[in-house]
């Protein structure tokens, strides 16, 4: 494989560059960004907003192991959330829980009945191009509302 990359007879430049993005295939698969994570979050805030569980559900895709359907909607007509908690009035973003196996993306939300809080969430490429063109996502690990020590340290500055 060293020889087809440094080998300057060959004038295949296409065969270089097939192997130079299959190198750093690995690295870019779980490049989400933070805009990603922002522009996932504030599509769940609207839809979350207006109640809207089933495009909510599509957030989450399917569950191969499960006949049971979304798991939002199972918790939420369980929690009942935005009766309890009210609505997301405003969310900012706090970065990755490095403490949690998962490594969450972490936001601050504000809702409107039960103050500030700490939510978190991974995303998975549903491309099958995911590390040519990212995205769209579906949710991986959500939790809405959750702490643990590190979030507590993150959510500090933001609590002055």
């Amino acid at each position: 494989m060293f020889d087809l990359i440094t080998d300057h007879r060959s004038n295949n430049p296409d065969m270089k560059k097939i192997l130079f993005s299959l190198c750093f295939l690995p690295f870019s698969v779980f490049a989400q960004s933070q805009s990603d994570y922002e522009q996932e979050m504030a599509k769940f805030v609207k839809l979350y907003n207006s109640s809207k569980t089933d495009e909510i559900c599509a957030m989450f895709g399917k569950n191969p192991q499960s006949d049971e359907g979304c798991s939002w909607e199972q918790s939420n007509r369980e929690a009942k959330s935005i009766d309890k908690l009210g609505t997301i009035q405003s969310f900012k973003y706090l970065g990755v829980d490095k403490s949690d196996p998962e490594q969450v993306t972490v936001f601050q939300i504000h809702l409107s009945k039960a103050g500030t809080k700490a939510m978190s969430f991974t995303l998975h490429s549903t491309s099958s191009a995911a590390a040519i063109a990212p995205g769209p996502y579906i949710f991986e690990t959500f939790r809405f509302t959750t702490t643990s020590e590190e979030i507590e340290k993150m959510m500090k500055p933001s609590r002055k």
